[in-house]
């Protein structure tokens, strides 16, 4: 047996042990369950947009769905430093794509401000990564969350003799592809690091994120093996080029190892009386190149604006721009050279199980196994609140100007935009209605709205049950 297949199947016994302590210890502060039934229907057959973005990989694109899931979490409280905390959930998918599968299954150790996770655990990475978000361009919720095991403070900490004025947070993690791809057994590799500065109401924050897909072999029999050395993991850590001396594809010596998908990302935060406002910037950053802003205008920009009294009628809302259209570029080069979420060697690029596990307004094509979309410039705005105090509701409305992707391995000197774009809305409304008599059932609708040119027209709606045991 592989050792990865070994490691991955301990850490999979130690998630189960984790389940198992929860029912056996009676010491427990916090202990939630819960089950979900869901239907999701449209008039083309097909899932608009918003039924399958950002949901963790679990509704099928292609036809109606009936899901139910169980999920739990449990916390134990050794002592006011130290706890532990485990969960799961589990996803039951009747559909032209039937599947059951876990969407979560982890267990984790907290000691004062620092995390230990081991398993598949939804943690978003990146400043926009909030509820009404259109996703993170690092990693959001729109795939099946890959298997890792992550130490991190995922809040900020006051850096020490500071008074409070510097801030920090980091994560270092190792991760592996479960899935069947074109390069198998690949490994990733995530990190970053934040800073925050708060002078009186305002605080701002800059930091740094790197993800690299790397190691594995490869279905082309004339690469195999890749690097993936504990010296090539070095590398992989500094962001460096495989050996020059080894027998590495040429494009790993010339560049970096493996796909790398990386930001830069600044961000302020003003406290008003009454609600916080908060500005985000994110650069994009696809290879070597990209870290000298030769793309200064790609990523995306972010303002949101929380208001503090509960209940409101506008609890939140929230605008992003998103635009990847240069893509390291020279002025007289055509846009989209970086070919962003694609690799030459790693064809199954920035996914997990079919879906982009970035952005998801960039699109995974599961037939060719390939990302079909990556040039794009975008505008979404989200909104929430309380129609009344047990009624909840979210609105989207999305507008993307799609431009496909550059074929071949070296693009044209121009790119014809006018016709290749590709104007496309995406909307959603969804209402929550937590039973007053019933405070441990949760009645869900939502109505999901395609038009455009990318997508077929589509008018979709989604009905749900949910019963929460605590």
């Amino acid at each position: 047996m592989k050792k990865s297949s070994i490691l991955k199947g301990s850490l999979l016994l130690l998630c189960l042990f984790f389940l198992f302590t929860q029912f056996s210890s009676a010491q427990n502060n916090d202990f939630n369950l819960f089950y979900r039934t869901s239907i999701y229907g449209s008039t083309d057959g097909s899932m608009p947009f918003w039924f399958t973005a950002n949901v963790n990989g679990k509704v099928d694109p292609n036809n109606t769905n009936f899901i139910n899931e169980l999920g739990f979490s449990r916390t134990f409280e050794i002592s006011p430093d130290l706890s532990f905390e485990t969960g799961s959930n589990l996803v039951g998918r009747l559909s032209e794509d039937n599947s059951m599968h876990f969407t979560e299954l982890y267990g984790s150790i907290n000691y004062r401000a620092f995390r230990l996770d081991v398993g598949r655990f939804n943690q978003p990475i990146g400043l926009n990564n909030h509820a009404l978000s259109v996703g993170s361009m690092m990693m959001s919720t729109n795939a099946i969350p890959v298997t890792r095991i992550t130490i991190s403070n995922p809040e900020f900490v006051s850096a020490p003799f500071s008074n409070g004025f510097l801030e920090y947070k980091g994560m270092f993690s190792h991760g592996w592809f479960t899935e069947d791809r074109y390069v198998d057994d690949a490994y990733l590799h995530q990190k970053y690091l934040y800073l925050k500065f708060n002078i009186g109401k305002l605080s701002a924050i800059g930091g740094v994120v790197h993800n690299a897909l790397w190691g594995g072999t490869s279905e082309n029999p004339n690469v195999g093996s890749l690097p993936q050395s504990f010296s090539d993991y070095l590398r992989v850590i500094t962001g460096s080029s495989a050996d020059p001396d080894s027998d590495a594809p040429g494009g790993e010596i010339s560049n970096t190892i493996g796909n790398s998908i990386a930001s830069y990302e600044f961000g302020a935060t003003y406290d008003f009386e009454d609600l916080t406002l908060t500005a985000t910037r994110v650069f994009f950053l696809e290879d070597g190149v990209s870290r000298r802003f030769r793309s200064p205008w790609d990523g995306s920009w972010g303002l949101n604006i929380v208001f503090k009294e509960q209940s409101r009628l506008l609890q939140a809302i929230t605008y992003e721009h998103i635009n990847t259209r240069r893509q390291d570029s020279r002025a007289f080069q055509a846009r989209g050279r970086a070919n962003y979420y694609n690799h030459f060697l790693y064809r199954n690029g920035w996914s997990n199980y079919g879906r982009v596990i970035g952005i998801p307004l960039i699109t995974y094509n599961p037939e060719t196994n390939r990302v079909d979309n990556n040039i794009l410039v975008g505008h979404h705005i989200g909104a929430s609140g309380f129609l009344k105090k047990n009624l909840e509701y979210k609105v989207f409305g999305t507008y993307t100007r799609n431009y496909g992707i550059v074929g071949g391995k070296v693009p044209p000197e121009t790119i014809d935009f006018p016709s290749r774009r590709e104007d496309q809305y995406s909307f959603l409304i969804a209402m929550n209605y937590n039973v007053p008599n019933v405070s441990a059932l949760t009645i869900g609708l939502s109505l999901s709205a395609d038009t455009g040119e990318m997508y077929r027209e589509n008018l979709g709606f989604m009905a749900d049950l949910t019963w929460n045991f605590r």
